[in-house]
């Protein structure tokens, strides 16, 4: 009787230290937030015309791009200034000593579209993703210019609004 106690008193000694813990939980709602803002980025590569000759009929033509990333849904217009030399519509190229070669921008290819600032700036669809568009910059330089022989340049400054 004695070996009987001795086993039912240790298993439930056993019993007592086997049962699992009772533990409590608790649970609360970390809310997680933020917002999107509409943004833009934008490059450009350069328009590089052909060596011009003041004696020939023909127009020099050229292209550039500007390349623009704007957050998914970001409807936007691009902006070109008048340039460095520029006067209004009038854009020029000019060599170290301030003479001046016209020329235009445009958005088209048949170059009908001048690319400008305000209503003439180029308006771009809303992006459909976060990638690059490349929207194409068409030069032409006017054939039959008076200039003399130099090295011509300027500087468009281009504004994204969005």
């Amino acid at each position: 009787m004695k070996k009987i106690t001795i086993a039912l008193i240790a298993l439930g000694v056993f019993a007592v230290f086997s049962l699992p813990a009772q533990a409590s939980t608790a649970t609360a709602t970390l809310n997680v937030s933020t917002t999107v803002d509409a943004s833009c980025s934008m490059s450009t590569t350069p328009i590089v015309f052909p060596d011009y000759s003041p004696i020939s009929q023909a127009n020099d033509t050229s292209t550039g791009t500007v390349i623009l990333t704007c957050t998914t849904g970001t409807s936007a217009t691009i902006a070109l200034d008048s340039g460095v030399h520029g006067n209004g519509v009038q854009r020029n190229m000019a060599d170290s000593t301030s003479d001046t070669l016209r020329y235009s921008l445009f958005q088209d290819a048949a170059r009908t579209t001048l690319w400008l600032s305000g209503s003439s700036a180029l308006t771009v669809t809303a992006a459909p993703d976060n990638n690059p568009r490349t929207y194409t910059v068409y030069g032409l330089i006017p054939a039959n210019q008076a200039v003399p022989s130099s090295a011509y340049t300027d500087a468009v400054t281009a504004t994204v609004n969005f």
